[in-house]
């Protein structure tokens, strides 16, 4: 029920007709294990496995060596390929010079790791060799016999000649021609027009699409003897997320005649298709300021032929601007107030009082709601979860990219869970990456992707309660209190001798943990063993627990007084602690995982139901779901 009612998109409307049926005797789910094969039937792919092996036998390099590594690693943890087979799948992707490369490297790399990362180095090399060569222009006056004649049966703008990497002669076009093959990289299996690799074909190059365009008034200096002008220009601009810098035509520099800055080091610059500019290297930048949205801004731009656009911003001033976008106007504002750069999401921030809200009957116990002795590292005991491995499969996966802001939030976690003694340096011989997930606040959440990790663990069986069986042992009960506990998982340690399974790889170093953290495929099994076998002779008496939330429930004031007390007491012991700010104390009525109790029975939150029935019809296939427990 709980599940239903908090799904969105189009996951919200193919709940609604299960919500009405509730209670009913054709109802379709009445159990979660009826919710699960629901829910599948509807959204889950049943042939997921064949697609991506599809998606991995076509997959060629089509810009650099590194996009198309990081696409292969992606579609590689969807299969279930031996390491030969991965490896020469990959090889037969890649572009042909590095290929070749690859073929001459002595000794081969061992490892299917290894060969990526050559291949990778490899291409890079390749790409900075040519984007380094002196551009060919030709001299006033002296027209090239090419230009004047070009090749017959080639345009001039893409003619491939002898000497060039793509260069084909006739013989061997119609040898391709003659087996089948593709008259571009020489594979069977395509035909030239929809080749990925190779040279490009006459007319084949295409304009980049227009990703937004925005007018920007540039404010120019002039310097002459006697005065300083600045006025305003008006130039085309394309906001383009795919830039990693900003740019500006050299057309425009000379046209508006902007003063330019020389740099101490050349910028060497890859295009959207794996190019680099003809000119080779980026030697000029302007210092521009313009407005947006009626704020004023200056930024740097690289000086550097960008097509039919006067300028493009890139991703770094959509970082440090962060504009909202309207889909339906296609506008871009900027927000009234800047936001943070980036923020790791502080669930449990520490109350300024921690027993504010709490009976003072119950201040004997202001331990369990402090916030010292919870930055503590917890003790070892029975209840530490273990990791034990299974199968054969890989471990490591690639680290992920991180934006500058982004990457200072981390060094500051990092620095902060190591002062706590959370986490240490490790030498392990595995690794997990950390990454950034967005949260509906605008903050983010900090996460270890432990999805290999968990491939290999041996599952933990041990049961969580069922909502509905909860719900059934508050019949009668008058008087409530739930608590809140601080970080549950954190409260528990990863057994030792097993840290080293819990490596995570980050940009500055490897680190393990020594505390359970989310995203461990037994965690919830064993935090909920660990509350069961504390609480054991209280559980259904006067106690129910789901995870870190505690119910405890009563018949009257005077027994619930002692209900209370003692299950305090008990965290107390068991080093344990409470979010002071978050628990209800005494209540007639209290929400306990996503339910209405009081002492009048059971109902779901009118609002919720509003909102799912008043959800939208989606505009498109896609939707969402979100799913929380507790």
């Amino acid at each position: 029920m709980f599940l239903l009612i908090n799904m969105e998109g189009t996951a919200a409307a193919w709940a609604l007709p299960h919500i009405a049926l509730i209670g009913e005797k054709r109802a379709v789910i009445k159990t979660p294990d009826d919710f699960q094969r629901e829910f599948r039937k509807a959204f889950e792919d049943p042939d997921a496995t064949a697609a991506a092996e599809r998606k991995i036998t076509k997959l060629v390099q089509s810009t650099t060596a590194a996009a198309y590594t990081a696409e292969f690693r992606t579609l590689q943890l969807e299969i279930d390929w031996n390491k030969n087979a991965l490896r020469a799948q990959y090889q037969r992707g890649l572009n042909w010079q590095v290929q070749t490369q690859m073929a001459m490297m002595t000794p081969q790399p061992s490892s299917l790791e290894s060969f990526m990362e050559a291949a990778v180095r490899i291409d890079n090399v390749c790409r900075e060799l040519e984007a380094s060569r002196p551009p060919r222009e030709n001299k006033p006056g002296n027209p090239s016999k090419s230009s004047s004649a070009p090749n017959k049966g080639t345009s001039s703008g893409s003619a491939v000649k002898p000497g060039d990497p793509h260069y084909v002669s006739k013989e061997e076009i119609e040898k391709r021609r003659a087996n089948n093959q593709c008259i571009k990289c020489g594979r069977e299996g395509h035909r030239a027009a929809v080749c990925r690799t190779g040279w490009k074909a006459p007319g084949e190059l295409k304009p980049k699409e227009d990703k937004g365009k925005e007018t920007a008034k540039i404010a120019k200096t002039n310097n002459s003897e006697s005065e300083k002008e600045v006025y305003q220009a008006e130039i085309d601009t394309l906001i383009d997320s795919g830039a990693t810098a900003n740019f500006i035509s050299p057309t425009v520099i000379e046209r508006l005649k902007i003063p330019t800055i020389t740099l101490d080091k050349p910028r060497i610059v890859t295009m959207l298709d794996g190019s680099s500019p003809k000119q080779g290297k980026i030697w000029r930048k302007a210092t521009l300021t313009f407005s947006f949205d009626d704020r004023p801004m200056t930024y740097d731009f690289l000086v550097s032929p960008i097509g039919t656009h006067s300028a493009i911003l890139g991703i770094k001033w959509l970082e440090q601007e962060a504009p909202e976008i309207d889909w339906t106007t296609r506008q871009l504002s900027l927000p009234t107030t800047a936001p943070e750069s980036a923020s790791i999401a502080q669930e449990e921030e520490a109350d300024e009082s921690p027993l504010k809200g709490i009976p003072e009957q119950y201040h004997v116990y202001a331990k369990v709601f402090g916030e010292e002795e919870f930055n503590k590292l917890p003790p070892h005991r029975h209840y530490d979860i273990g990791i034990e491995l299974i199968d054969d499969g890989p471990l490591n996966s690639p680290l992920y990219s991180m934006t500058d802001a982004e990457s200072v939030t981390l060094k500051e976690w990092l620095e902060a869970e190591l002062k706590a003694g959370k986490i240490r340096p490790s030498k392990s011989s595995i690794s997990s990456p950390v990454m950034f997930v967005p949260k509906k606040d605008g903050s983010r959440r900090l996460v270890v992707d432990y999805r290999r990790l968990n491939n290999r663990t041996k599952k933990n069986v041990y049961p969580l309660p069922r909502p509905d069986d909860l719900m059934s042992k508050l019949r009668g009960a008058k008087i409530f209190t739930k608590l809140d506990l601080q970080w549950g998982y954190n409260n528990v340690r990863v057994k030792e001798g097993d840290e080293w399974k819990t490596a995570f790889r980050t940009k500055y170093s490897l680190f393990e943990s020594l505390v359970m953290t989310f995203g461990l495929t037994n965690a919830p099994a064993a935090f909920q063993y660990f509350m069961n076998d504390l609480f054991q002779d209280l559980l259904d008496v006067y106690v129910i627990i789901y995870l870190d939330d505690i119910l405890i429930f009563s018949k009257n004031e005077a027994e619930h007084k002692f209900h209370v007390h003692e299950v305090l007491q008990r965290l107390e012991t068991a080093q344990l602690f409470c979010k002071g700010s978050k628990c209800e104390f005494h209540r007639t009525k209290v929400e306990y995982l996503g339910i209405i109790v009081s002492n009048q029975g059971f109902s779901l939150d009118k609002l919720k139901i509003q909102a799912v029935q008043e959800w939208p019809v989606p505009a498109t296939s896609h939707g969402k779901t979100t799913a929380q427990l507790g």
